[in-house]
């Protein structure tokens, strides 16, 4: 009872407004009276959204419907065939429905059915296939300045016939707010690619060079802006970059490769980064780093804040080769160098374990040593050995047929091959010469075969030695 008494004696206040606006119009500088026909009472307005947002749009085209309700009280009608822009829709984001803050508040372009939209109380009237194209969105707005999408009925100034639009309550009653999906920029796949060398076992400041390439998704959102990218780069035992990381750093981005933007379904392409990796003794091994990663993450102070999203899309490996130093080398001592040829054998140990490293030159003396050593060896053998051979048979057979033939019968021994035994000469045949000069000839007894005179001619001697002048 209360509620319809309180709802009276608004429908009469606004029956007095009528009057009163009918002779306001009658007045001196409008001689023509212009005719309120009916009052539009509003109860409330709401939104409802075919799809969603994106950042880095500047023309979000929003579809949406608008429905405002009539009050109770309402019981005029208005619409249809024979009126003329009769609506008005205005449209905007926010962060908040209840704060005056507001992101681009646009009045939409109405097509002239959305105007004659017909007003028949006690049934609702929906405004249909409304686009907020018009309601261009300036740069860097965000998702978090478009979590709201509100619109707004009114009256056109210009409305055949003329009517008076009213809320039951206040104005917040023609005005309908919906929560609207926002998305902001999307990485599908991030690309790692390495153009510095391989890294070194036992070396510390190694610089690995590198370009990361960011493609996204078409149908979310944009970028452009500074300090827009965090990149952290690690080593990883696994090509997807899960589980332990091993010396995780931040890779420094310049003003230049921060302000890579995203443009929606293409590829962006950040150059020139780089970072060090420390493989000194007590820091990592090669087995730390089978792969390199990087992970990209958007700047703490990335203007503006933009969205981004694709978990482990952002984040990209690639295998590298770790080469290990040589770190020992043994020298196997040797006792007896005549039992074993293959005595002093270099045999390089090689492990991941980082140490000092060695010069090649030592290995190169080394080897010079024990090759001529092993020369020296071979040599005292081989002279050793000779020195220790006996005469050769020939020798041998010569020297044992001028011992038995040589022995006299008191058991002297001769001592050269010309050497005879003085009961054994017997005087050759005289001969002219032997005449001449009074010299007796002879010969030995036994015929002797001696190596370096030959066969002696028995004919030489038959008698034996007396004296030879």
């Amino acid at each position: 009872m209360l509620q319809e008494l309180d709802d009276a004696s608004r429908l009469t206040g606004l029956k007095m407004n009528m009057k009163k606006t009918k002779v306001m119009a009658g007045s001196a500088k409008d001689p023509k009276p212009i005719q309120v026909n009916g009052i539009v009472i509003v109860d409330s307005t709401t939104v409802s959204v075919a799809n969603g947002v994106h950042e880095g749009s500047f023309t979000p085209a929003v579809i949406f419907n608008l429905t405002f309700a009539p009050s109770t009280l309402a019981t005029y009608s208005v619409g249809g065939a024979g009126t003329l822009q009769l609506w008005t829709v205005d449209a905007f984001f926010t962060s908040d429905p209840n704060a005056v803050t507001t992101t681009s508040n646009r009045r939409l372009l109405l097509t002239t059915a959305q105007e004659i939209t017909l007003w028949q109380p006690p049934a609702s009237t929906t405004i249909s296939g409304l686009n907020a194209l018009q309601v261009t969105v300036p740069g860097g707005v965000v998702c978090s300045d478009m979590e709201f999408f509100c619109a707004v009925i009114g009256r056109n100034t210009g409305s055949s016939p003329f009517f008076q639009l009213t809320a039951r309550d206040d104005p917040v009653s023609f005005q309908g707010c919906v929560s609207i999906n926002c998305r902001g920029v999307e990485i599908t796949d991030t690309t790692l690619q390495i153009s510095s060398g391989d890294l070194q076992a036992g070396e510390s400041g190694q610089k690995v060079s590198f370009n990361v390439q960011l493609d996204s998704e078409s149908s979310a959102g944009s970028v452009s802006g500074s300090s827009l990218w965090s990149i952290a780069a690690f080593g990883s035992n696994n090509s997807l970059g899960t589980g332990s990381r091993f010396q995780e750093t931040v890779v420094p981005t310049s003003g230049i490769q921060g302000t890579v933007g995203i443009d929606a379904g293409t590829t962006s392409t950040i150059s020139d980064l780089s970072f060090e990796v420390n493989l000194g003794s007590g820091f990592a091994t090669c087995d730390d780093y089978p792969f390199i990663c990087i992970e990209v993450s958007k700047g703490s102070l990335a203007i503006p804040n933009f969205g981004l999203s694709g978990g482990s899309n952002l984040v990209a490996c690639q295998a590298v080769t770790c080469r290990a130093q040589v770190t020992e080398t043994r020298l196997p001592e040797t006792t007896d160098p005549l039992t074993q040829s293959s005595a002093f054998t270099k045999r390089p140990v090689t492990t991941t374990e980082p140490k000092e490293p060695v010069s090649y030159i030592i290995y190169i003396v080394l080897t010079a040593l024990v090759l001529l050593l092993l020369l020296v060896i071979c040599f005292l053998l081989c002279y050793a050995k000779r020195r220790r051979r006996p005469a050769s048979s020939q020798n041998d057979s010569r020297n044992e047929t001028t011992a038995a033939r040589e022995r006299r019968s008191d058991g002297g021994q001769l001592d050269h091959a010309y050497d005879y035994p003085l009961d054994k000469v017997r005087p050759l045949p005289s001969t002219p010469a032997s005449n001449e000069y009074d010299i007796t000839i002879e010969r030995t007894d036994a015929e002797e075969d001696r190596s370096d005179e030959g066969q002696l001619d028995h004919t030489y001697a038959e008698q034996p030695y007396v004296e030879i002048i």
